[in-house]
């Protein structure tokens, strides 16, 4: 007699499952990828216009940055040598022999402290040091 041992996972499949398209399913599946992917290209154009746009933006907004920069040098190195020439044309002294220097007006007081922070901001976005 023989015995035959069968495991008890195995299983036997009795049907098989084809699917089969027509030509018309295959164009429907076609139509729609062909829509899915305009569609992704359509977004990463999107996303490419508004990049361009933070970038140039980006762009206007350091050369203005550094356009106040490069005035507030311009307008601190004349102060410098505007006082230069007084001190070297002879600056009247008063009784306690300290030079009398004009009164400063609130714009000259803040120019050198723009100045200030706006060497500051470039040198760090650039990552560069002072020369000097």
């Amino acid at each position: 007699m023989d015995i035959t041992h069968q495991s008890p996972h195995q299983i036997t499949r009795t049907h098989d499952f084809a699917v089969h398209y027509g030509q018309s399913d295959v164009d429907t599946i076609r139509e729609q990828i062909e829509q899915t992917e305009a569609m992704k290209r359509r977004w990463l154009f999107l996303a490419m216009i508004i990049s361009i746009a933070a970038l140039v933006g980006a762009i206007v907004l350091l050369s203005t940055n550094y356009a106040l920069y490069s005035s507030s040098e311009s307008d601190k190195k004349k102060l410098a040598q505007k006082r230069s020439a007084q001190v070297a044309g002879g600056i009247r002294l008063n009784s306690n022999s300290t030079p009398r220097t004009p009164r400063m007006q609130n714009s000259q007081r803040l120019a050198p402290t723009l100045s200030r922070s706006c060497r500051s901001y470039c040198l760090r976005f650039f990552g560069a040091t002072e020369p000097g």
